[in-house]
């Protein structure tokens, strides 16, 4: 099977995995996103070649890694043949081509107050909450 990193649209090299029995080397990679690339590539990779059902990604996996890419890693995720779960903070800082094609996959979108889960914002307290209401 031959995965096609997400990353190769990007003008800078991304990283290319080394597969082999003894040792996983990213190499090319760009200081401070080897670790999150790398891992993304690779879960992106075992998804489609292993047993698994699903992916789970946090938001927190996209902090280092530059905008543009995320159009390319938002097509990796909706091209894939199984389920995928991604957590994205701030959808309108990325570019409009992913903030689409994130938006058009949207199941679950949160956000303050009335757009929390349960609607309900629980780290507020009853006093917070009545004084809110009162104002």
């Amino acid at each position: 099977m031959i995965f096609e990193s997400p990353f190769s649209l990007m003008s800078k090299l991304s990283p290319q995995p080394d597969f082999s029995p003894k040792e996983l080397n990213a190499t090319a990679s760009t200081p401070g996103s080897e670790t999150p690339r790398g891992v993304i590539e690779f879960d992106l990779a075992m998804l489609e070649a292993a047993d698994v059902p699903t992916l789970v990604h946090d938001s927190i996996m996209f902090k280092n890694i530059e905008n543009q890419a995320i159009a390319g890693l938002a097509q990796a995720y909706l091209n894939a043949s199984k389920q995928t779960f991604v957590a994205i903070d701030k959808l309108s800082s990325y570019p409009e081509i992913a903030q689409r094609a994130l938006s058009d996959a949207v199941v679950l979108s949160l956000g303050p107050d009335g757009e929390a889960l349960f609607g309900r914002t629980w780290r507020k307290t009853e006093q917070q909450s009545s004084l809110d209401a009162q104002a």
